[in-house]
């Protein structure tokens, strides 16, 4: 019993030591470079990034991106940004409008406006879906679908509580129904998270580390990670959701790269979307040591602890495993089957050059499907993964508003001429697994795009 109590006692100094390092590591890490009464407060600019870019231009690679019709030079800025520097620079000589739009609160965004300007560009070139996109979530800002209801927030995060709770106590008395239970919890822990560290405001940052102590990842690690999944989705070799290859391959490889097990993929894909998790909790403790981040490495610790203690070595890998294929099964269903757009050479699947590079909205609309559930139950196991259009069209809303906004947006869809896909849950499933088939069955491709 004191045992017990001694774990539940960790767990929740855990908690709130995390939450709080947590909440303070961003300030405490930007205190060298803020200035009392700048425009920039939280990101502050370095006062030689405003030289002229004549000097600056022997000394390091342009970057200058769009940003509501106005171009910024972000040469001296990329090293600052939050999410890394490793997907920005792609959007070298690009409109980035709508991708820092869809990341970023309204605060962030007014922020971008005392950067440098960049010199002698013509104005971005906006085609008229996206223009009228921009009005369209311009409408859903102030209709308030971006605000957060305490009420809902209270609700989700209860149940998920609840459901710990039931499922640690169904391992004890029920092992199968207990191991159910605990996958669903680690899947819907995941989802839980992942809304927290999309989300913007004080609730989102206190819960960051939420991700830690349910699922046993990094927000730091998997935002950088995940972000450029959001803004280049499904394009060769720079979204890491498809860099999945030997294991399963999503296009016909290069006869130098294919693999005598390729043509079974269809049949033991379950096997490698098991370890899924497995992977990001490893990766999530090397960028932990790595960059020294100890409030995320203290909530890891408590996830580690709190559930190796209630439930065991073999029931908390059982949780772990059947996480990660709940996880793996549902956000790789909605992109996988859809449109891959080519890499930075422009290479395609078939191996040709292609000039394809959509805007943001359009690639979102030709690369993500939406699931449709049919119940309650699978409608929490989705955890508005369900709704994936919607959640790459505005990543930092709400999941819980994305069911009622889903009609208004297929709406909107029809409207502009753009096309809204959806199919059933089961039968999405399924079309991914045939899809599998129909790669593994396929002969090899020269000169086919890696996929990383």
């Amino acid at each position: 019993m004191m045992l017990r109590v001694a774990a539940c006692t960790f767990l929740a100094l855990s908690v709130q030591i995390g939450h709080v390092y947590g909440f303070l590591q961003p300030v405490i890490s930007n205190l060298p470079t803020l200035r009392p009464g700048s425009k920039l407060d939280v990101v502050a600019v370095p006062s030689d990034v405003k030289e002229d870019a004549r000097n600056v231009a022997t000394k390091t690679d342009r970057l200058e991106v769009a940003l509501d019709g106005v171009w910024y030079d972000l040469t001296r800025w990329r090293s600052s940004h939050p999410a890394g520097e490793h997907w920005i620079d792609r959007m070298n000589g690009k409109d980035a409008t709508d991708v820092m739009t869809a990341f970023h609160s309204e605060e962030a965004m007014k922020m971008f406006q005392g950067l440098p300007k960049a010199q002698g560009r013509e104005d971005p070139v906006v085609d008229q879906t996206t223009l009228e996109f921009r009005k369209f979530r311009a409408q859903l800002v102030a209709d308030g679908w971006f605000k957060r209801n305490w009420v809902q927030e209270a609700k989700v995060l209860g149940l998920w509580l609840t459901t710990c709770a039931v499922s640690v106590w169904l391992a004890k008395v029920c092992a199968p129904l207990g191991l159910i239970g605990l996958g669903i919890v680690s899947a819907t822990g995941g989802w839980l998270s992942h809304d927290y560290v999309h989300g913007r405001g004080p609730w989102c940052t206190f819960m960051r580390n939420f991700g830690c102590l349910s699922i046993g990842l990094s927000p730091k690690w998997w935002s950088e990670k995940h972000n450029k999944h959001h803004a280049w989705t499904n394009v060769i070799g720079v979204d890491e959701d498809i860099m999945v290859d030997p294991a399963l391959f999503l296009w016909q490889p290069d006869p130098s790269k294919d693999v005598p097990w390729r043509r079974f993929q269809h049949l033991y894909w379950a096997v490698p979307f098991s370890i899924t998790l497995w992977l990001w909790r490893f990766d999530s403790i090397k960028r932990v040591v790595k960059d020294k981040l100890w409030g995320e490495g203290i909530a890891l610790a408590a996830n580690y602890a709190f559930f190796l203690y209630l439930l065991g070595p073999a029931m908390f890998a059982g949780m772990v495993t059947l996480g990660g294929l709940l996880i793996a099964t549902i956000v790789t269903v909605t992109h996988q089957a859809e449109e891959y757009l080519p890499n930075n050479d422009g290479i395609g699947l078939d191996g040709q050059e292609s000039s394809d590079d959509p805007s943001f909205v359009d690639m979102q609309f030709r690369t993500t499907r939406d699931a449709i559930c049919r119940d309650p139950v699978s409608e929490y196991i989705w955890g508005g993964m369900q709704y994936q259009l919607e959640h790459h069209l505005f990543p930092i809303m709400p999941r819980y508003k994305y069911s009622k906004l889903a009609p208004v947006v297929k709406e909107w869809a029809e409207k502009v001429g753009l096309d809204y896909r959806a199919t059933d849950q089961w039968q999405i499933i399924s079309d991914n697994i045939n899809y599998l088939k129909k790669v593994g069955e396929a002969p090899a491709l020269k000169g086919a795009p890696t996929s990383s």
